[in-house]
């Protein structure tokens, strides 16, 4: 069985990447269940993770590939779900030969000390994410330098207001979809990093 993502998906997949750094986004973040994998999880998945990796959709598969393997943007996973160590297993399983690491996942689970507050969304976990990169690799993320991929309208309308940039992910999605989406973006308006005088 090959491991790699079939070459035009890995192509067109690098292509939306690159795009999308060309266009000033700094951080991918995508929402795990219906968007990454075809299923919902109902936060708690019970069965196997190879049975969970079996719903993991192709286009999403050579996206990750292709962000991960990619310096100049983060990937993220923002979900509901209350099970990070099974995503980070879904994905190692999926993507055996990319560096997982750089995934930066933040669900629901116990750790995350947050009162859920659902009419937001998941700007919690972006503004966590925003602040964990910061501590971490001392980066400064704009709001217009993010995009959330999400199969919730609700999710995306508030990353819109929120200024981020936002793609509802339909059920029948395809890197061709997602590549439309990616290249009537507006190019974002990076902002100086030091004071010109």
């Amino acid at each position: 069985m090959c491991t790699t993502s079939p070459e035009p998906d890995a192509i067109l997949a690098r292509a939306i990447i690159s795009t999308l750094v060309r266009k000033g986004v700094r951080v991918l973040a995508l929402d795990f269940d219906k968007t990454i994998v075809s299923v919902h999880t109902k936060g708690y998945w019970r069965q196997t993770t190879p049975k969970l990796a079996e719903y993991v959709r192709p286009c999403f598969r050579a996206l990750l590939e292709a962000a991960i393997s990619e310096c100049d943007i983060y990937v993220s996973v923002v979900t509901y779900s209350m099970q990070p160590q099974l995503i980070r297993d879904v994905l190692l399983r999926v993507l055996p030969h990319s560096d997982i690491s750089r995934v930066v996942i933040r669900t629901n689970a116990e750790d995350w000390a947050q009162k859920q507050v659902t009419f937001l969304g998941k700007q919690q976990h972006i503004a966590w994410l925003v602040t964990e990169l910061f501590n971490r690799d001392h980066v400064m993320i704009q709001a217009h330098e993010i995009l959330l991929l999400d199969d919730d309208i609700k999710n995306v309308q508030l990353a819109e207001e929120f200024g981020h940039q936002a793609y509802e992910v339909p059920e029948d999605v395809t890197l061709d979809l997602i590549s439309e989406f990616v290249n009537d973006m507006n190019v974002v308006e990076r902002l100086p990093a030091t004071p010109t005088e």
